[in-house]
């Protein structure tokens, strides 16, 4: 009997795309079958859980079929939960163990997948189509075109990345560091244009920029996390932050356009030197990413 990965989607719209597009790459490589459960991303959850309410991102796009119905969707998380790891594929788990448990089938056909998986599978193996369809739904839906000018953007992510927890979790990236990294990009492709930011905190960012005095730089705030995706994308090159948010919209770009290396990010994401150690070797192997 074929194995089903249920695949507990959560998160903004960066981490529901990479776990959306791992948990692709696992079906295409198990031959498993695959359901999305939307249950984390639903209000009653949020209540529930006291965070922020995230909506499902790019919903249009998704071809993968969901569990109907709240008594269905709430049975598959208390599965989850009972499963106590034999069925679980959590984010503690490397990718070789997840595709060994898929395949040895010796604890049932169905596995329940939950977490912010961040691994190089999720973008875009030999035998992960994801982006690519990705691409063509985008272009259908919108007329998507680089930008002519102004080809360098720098993702500013204020907002939550300022809070207490974050800052002990990730490594700064500091504005001014982005600054002059999306400066020197812009001067090597022989541009003078103006630099676009993209930012969840245009008034801080405001702010901030009357302390760096040179360059010139347009703000852009779009109003839903789907617009300032896009608008991302539009870009041949990116100033990201350690942000899952920068990295997906990096990979779109690079498969939009054909490019590599359109993304340049932290040199370090990570405080915790394992965990930095574990996603740099991860990284390493993005070819759409700047080093």
């Amino acid at each position: 009997m074929k194995a089903t990965l249920e695949l507990f989607i959560q998160g903004g719209l960066g981490n529901q795309l990479i776990q959306l597009s791992y948990a692709e790459s696992l079906r295409n490589r198990t031959g498993c079958a695959l359901v999305v459960n939307p249950l984390l991303l639903s209000r009653g959850w949020a209540r529930l859980k006291k965070i922020s309410h995230r909506t499902k991102a790019l919903h249009w796009c998704w071809d993968t079929p969901e569990v109907e119905g709240k008594v269905a969707q709430l049975f598959g998380y208390t599965r989850l939960m009972q499963s106590q790891q034999k069925n679980s594929l959590m984010d503690c788990l490397d990718d070789n163990e997840t595709i060994k448990i898929i395949r040895g089938g010796e604890h049932g056909n169905w596995f329940g997948m939950k977490g912010y998986f961040q691994r190089y599978e999720a973008f875009g193996g030999k035998e992960n189509p994801f982006w690519f369809k990705l691409k063509n739904k985008l272009t259908e839906k919108y007329s998507i075109k680089p930008f002519r000018y102004g080809q360098v953007v720098a993702h500013v992510r204020l907002g939550d990345y300022l809070t207490t927890e974050n800052r002990r979790i990730f490594e700064e990236y500091k504005i001014e560091k982005q600054l002059i990294d999306a400066q020197e990009w812009s001067e090597k492709l022989g541009e003078s244009r103006v630099i676009h930011l993209v930012t969840d905190d245009p008034a801080r960012l405001r702010i901030l920029l009357n302390k760096h005095k040179s360059g010139q730089y347009s703000i852009y705030s779009g109003k839903s996390d789907e617009d300032d995706f896009l608008f991302l994308a539009r870009h041949r090159h990116i100033v990201g932050c350690n942000s899952t948010f920068s990295l997906c919209s990096g990979r779109l770009s690079a498969e939009l356009w054909g490019e590599r290396h359109v993304i340049r990010i932290p040199s370090r994401w990570y405080k915790d030197d394992v965990m930095n150690d574990k996603m740099q070797t991860e990284l390493d192997q993005c070819s759409f990413i700047k080093k």
